[in-house]
């Protein structure tokens, strides 16, 4: 979808080469989320991957399987960053881990995040915290990273520092958005547009803990919104009551939760 009209009920989408139009009796907007990649010199080369998509991964299962990454450089030790982390020691890559704050996982009480971090170079991956990526240079072989002044070579760069809410063609329409720019909606994933829903990481949904919209990013909470609209969507009657910010991810031998 390249546009939105909410007054002629009309969505505008570019499929082999050209512009189409398609007409709608309601539309959900399940854009999701794209992921945060800083504009650094390099980052635009081929063996620096987000991870975002299933190409993304299928290359680099690819260039895994042909034995062409030894080592690899993961910048960011959140979620996504630290499930890298553990998928590519199993594979006996060399990891290592740039992140610009002071510890991992930045949303874990401090306590916990001390044992995540003792976890994860105890598996004798390079974790090296409030550290920079300052840029990328192609070399002849390999990638060289340059890490808060020091220069790291790599076989591949894994960004891994964010997810942005994909929800521009959406507020260009004029839905009302929220944090981080995502899609404000109710209890039943109407935006501020007409017969427009929206899902997913895409929307702000309502955080029960903290009584406001929150962009908390996670599979569990998408798809049941992504339920609830295609639901409503189609004449039925279905509420999504909030998020509580309940995460829970593997992190080698630890299972770390939070809510």
């Amino acid at each position: 979808m390249t546009a939105l009209d909410a007054d002629r009920h009309v969505v505008h989408f570019s499929h082999d080469g050209g512009e189409h139009r398609l007409h709608y009796h309601a539309v959900v907007v399940a854009a999701g989320g794209a992921p945060v990649v800083p504009p650094l010199p390099g980052v635009d080369d081929e063996r620096v991957f987000a991870v975002r998509t299933l190409e993304d991964a299928v290359t680099l299962r690819s260039l895994l399987d042909a034995g062409r990454i030894g080592r690899a450089i993961v910048v960011g030790a959140g979620y996504i960053g630290l499930e890298m982390v553990e998928a590519l020691h199993d594979r006996g890559v060399t990891v290592v881990v740039a992140e610009v704050l002071p510890r991992v996982m930045p949303n874990l009480d401090e306590p916990v995040a001390a044992l995540v971090e003792h976890e994860v170079r105890r598996h004798g991956v390079d974790l090296r915290l409030g550290a920079r990526l300052e840029g990328i240079r192609s070399g002849m072989v390999d990638l060289d990273a340059l890490i808060d002044g020091d220069t790291v070579s790599a076989d591949a760069v894994i960004m891994a520092v964010g997810v942005r809410a994909a929800a521009n063609v959406a507020a260009v329409a004029g839905a009302t958005t929220g944090p981080g720019g995502a899609l404000l909606v109710d209890d039943r994933m109407r935006t501020s547009l007409p017969d427009v829903y929206a899902a997913g990481d895409c929307i702000a949904p309502w955080h029960l803990v903290l009584g406001r919209p929150a962009f908390v990013p996670l599979g569990p909470a998408a798809n049941r919104t992504g339920r609830v609209a295609g639901t409503v969507a189609a004449g039925g009657d279905a509420r999504f009551r909030g998020i509580a910010g309940t995460a829970v991810v593997k992190v080698f031998d630890l299972a770390v939760a939070r809510t």
